[in-house]
C-alpha cells in the first residue's frame, strides 16, 4: 500500500506570491551575506492564510481579489541552492560596498510540503532573483 505522506497531490498547487518571494529572498540574503559562492539548504514556512474580515462564510481573500473556500494551512518549504554570487564595487560617501549584482544558480530545487505530504508549487528562481539583486 502506498504511503500518502510521500505522494504529490497533483490536484493541489501552491502559488508562490510576491510576499513569499520577499520572505524567501530575505532569508537567502542573510545566508549569502558577503559570500561569492553559496551551497545551502534553507528551510522555512509559508504562513497559514486565515479568514479575512469582510469575506463571507469560510471564503478567504488571496492576491488579485480572488477568493478561495476555507483556510489555507501553513506549508513548509525548503530551498536547496548552489549558486555563484556576482558583486559590483560601489564607492559611496560612507565607504566602499559590494552589493549583489547577480545570482546565478548552478543547481536549485524548491520543495513545499503540506499536512498531507509534498505539494506542487509554481516557484521560479527568475521570479526570486529581483528580490535578491541590488539593482542600480
Amino acid at each position: 500500500m502506498e504511503n500518502p505522506k510521500q505522494t504529490t497531490h497533483s490536484n493541489e498547487m501552491i502559488e508562490i506570491t510576491n510576499l513569499n518571494y520577499r520572505t524567501i529572498a530575505d532569508a537567502l540574503r542573510d545566508e549569502i551575506s558577503t559570500k561569492d559562492w553559496i551551497n545551502l539548504t534553507l528551510p522555512g514556512v509559508l504562513p497559514a492564510v486565515d479568514n479575512v474580515a469582510g469575506t463571507s462564510g469560510t471564503d478567504i481573500a488571496v492576491e488579485n481579489g480572488l477568493t478561495l473556500p476555507g483556510v489555507l494551512p501553513a506549508v513548509a518549504w525548503r530551498l536547496v541552492l548552489s549558486a555563484i554570487v556576482y558583486r559590483r564595487t560601489e564607492q559611496r560617501p560612507e565607504g566602499v560596498c559590494r552589493p549583489i549584482a547577480d545570482v546565478v544558480p548552478v543547481w536549485w530545487e524548491f520543495q513545499t510540503v503540506g499536512a498531507d505530504g509534498p505539494v506542487s508549487n509554481d516557484f521560479s528562481f527568475s521570479q526570486l532573483k529581483p528580490f535578491i539583486v541590488d539593482y542600480e
